[in-house]
């Protein structure tokens, strides 16, 4: 959706629009932006984003300020002219070489001590101000994992940057220097693309750090010293519970999908029914039955009637739109409902 905050692109779009992205107008921006961060409304709009799963990018970004307070709300991307103007594609792709080199290299950075490139597996983050703790824990999880550690805030940060799409976990300690741990995990838990990692806050029995982990968005507390058997169980949990979730809706999805033509199968077909919304309204409803499929079924095959099915599914699916329902209802019927068709001409 372009120009989120103006217009017609308002939040009661939301719900009626299968949305993927939200880009914010540039306007918008430059007015929250200006405002002290407790008095505007950008981090309510981004909270809103990860609860609705969206992306967020902010357009006409022109200044280092503007391009901090976009970064600390958790917005995923940024364009404007704090960046370049508008230029040839030539020297686009000059400027992109220039920044290349350090950009990959801050991008490949490693955590201390943590393994080559080479090796391979989920990644778990280690962040803990105490080497003798990190080593404990690494020589324990090898085996398990592929280890990356940090001994501060700032190497934290860049271990989830350079690892945001293979970690499977973060093990970190809420007395990290610099900054507290908890502003860590805040960003950790602000990024679209680590938001879900669970992340298990290591520190001492104090009922008080506990309760703010916990609250930003921490799966578990390690009270220590504890056993790398006992963080082990609690990391292995976590990420079971992270994880049960999606194979949950793929089993759901498996369950009522038609195996031959992937659409709907009865199942499938009832449930969509069922959530159809008064927005959706008027549509139009299709019963389409395959004539003579027994016949050939009996004379050319089985495989040649199920090529039929599947090359009839094709069709229906290049006539309608991904909002659209389409079912197979029985070996040779199939449904359809079409959404918000106008007329009985448009359908």
């Amino acid at each position: 959706m372009d120009d989120f905050g103006s217009g017609y692109s308002s939040l009661n779009m939301l719900n009626q629009m299968p949305i993927d992205i939200l880009k914010l107008d540039m306007k918008f921006i430059q007015s929250e932006t200006a405002k002290p961060m407790n008095q505007g409304v950008l981090r309510f709009i981004m909270e809103l984003a990860r609860w609705m799963r969206l992306g967020v990018v902010a357009e006409g970004v022109e200044t280092k300020a503007q391009l901090e307070r976009l970064r600390e709300t958790g917005c995923d991307y940024v364009q404007g002219y704090y960046f370049a103007k508008p230029m040839p594609a030539a020297e686009f792709g000059k400027m992109l070489e220039e920044q290349a080199s350090p950009a990959l290299e801050s991008q490949r950075m490693k955590g201390e001590g943590g393994p080559g490139e080479e090796d391979k597996g989920p990644v778990l983050l280690i962040a803990d101000e105490d080497p003798e703790y990190r080593d404990r824990m690494r020589e324990a999880f090898s085996g398990y994992y592929r280890i990356v550690e940090a001994k501060d805030d700032t190497s934290a940060l860049k271990c989830i940057e350079a690892y945001a799409h293979e970690l499977e976990a973060a093990v970190l300690s809420i007395t990290l220097p610099k900054e507290a741990g908890d502003a860590v995990l805040r960003t950790v838990k602000r990024d679209r693309r680590t938001w879900n990692i669970p992340v298990i806050v290591t520190g001492k029995p104090d009922m008080e750090l506990e309760q703010n982990a916990l609250e930003s968005g921490a799966a578990d507390y390690a009270v220590k010293p504890h056993t790398p058997e006992s963080l082990l169980r609690r990391i292995d949990h976590a990420v079971k519970l992270v994880s049960f979730p999606e194979k949950e809706r793929a089993l759901k999805e498996k369950a009522q999908q038609d195996p031959l033509t992937s659409v709907l199968n009865r199942r499938g077909w009832e449930d969509a029914l069922n959530s159809l919304q008064k927005e959706d309204a008027p549509f139009a409803f299709y019963l389409f039955d395959l004539d003579n499929l027994k016949q050939i079924n009996d004379t050319l095959g089985h495989m040649e009637g199920d090529r039929l099915i599947r090359e009839f599914s094709k069709v229906l699916r290049a006539h309608t739109r991904e909002t659209d329902i389409i079912a197979r209802f029985g070996g040779d019927e199939f449904m359809a409902v079409m959404k918000k068709m106008k007329s009985g001409q448009a359908a």
